[in-house]
């Protein structure tokens, strides 16, 4: 079982090698988003924010998960949901400025065949897709699966995500999460794009 804090580590670790991958791309710049760029207190701040289950809002966002996943997230976070800034992308990439796509970077720190992702982050992903107006792409580090990076768009997660979980009694963070199975994530960057129908120069 791993703690908290060497989960953390492993994160930042692959979050720094996300950042080099870029620099061998040309013209193409990473820049930091969302939660690493709060200090600790503004994080602690945000731990509590708590939207109600069942107030207008609670409804509207639990909504937006599929239907067979709503109840086991209700039963995991029990009354009240958290603040989804905490799970905002960890980087923006852009062209010249020009806005390209949000990445959260994964990172496996088991050797099972899957990985994990809480449901908040992807409820997360799939408000911010319609509040922010941009593509989001997740970022795989390499695993025992496969030795290289790998790519794919929020909406081929969720097709592929599977078995939720309310987290509770297991031994991660205690909270609802789906398996991601890694065998299934094998595009390049350009192929995410390509597949989007997105232009790219990458």
């Amino acid at each position: 079982m791993f703690t908290s804090k060497q989960r953390l580590d492993h994160g930042v670790e692959h979050e720094l090698g996300f950042e080099k991958l870029f620099t061998s791309f040309d013209g193409i710049q990473c820049e930091p988003f969302g939660q690493v760029l709060l200090p600790e207190s503004a994080r602690e701040v945000l731990r509590n924010v708590k939207i109600h289950v069942d107030s207008d809002l609670g409804k509207e966002l639990i909504n937006t998960l599929p239907e067979d996943w709503r109840h086991i997230y209700k039963r995991g976070i029990g009354d009240y949901l958290p603040s989804l800034s905490r799970w905002d992308p960890d980087y923006i990439i852009h062209e010249n400025k020009e806005p390209i796509a949000f990445v959260e970077v994964k990172s496996s720190i088991t050797t099972t065949g899957n990985i994990s992702i809480e449901m908040s982050g992807l409820l997360a992903a799939l408000v911010n897709s319609k509040r922010l107006g941009l593509l989001q792409i997740y970022a795989f580090s390499p695993c025992e699966e496969k030795d290289f990076w790998s790519f794919t768009t929020l909406e081929k997660l969720m097709e592929i995500a599977c078995r939720p979980n309310d987290g509770r009694g297991t031994r991660g963070s205690n909270r609802p999460f789906v398996l991601i199975p890694k065998r299934e994530i094998v595009c390049n960057l350009e192929s995410v794009f390509v597949n989007d129908e997105t232009t790219s120069t990458f």
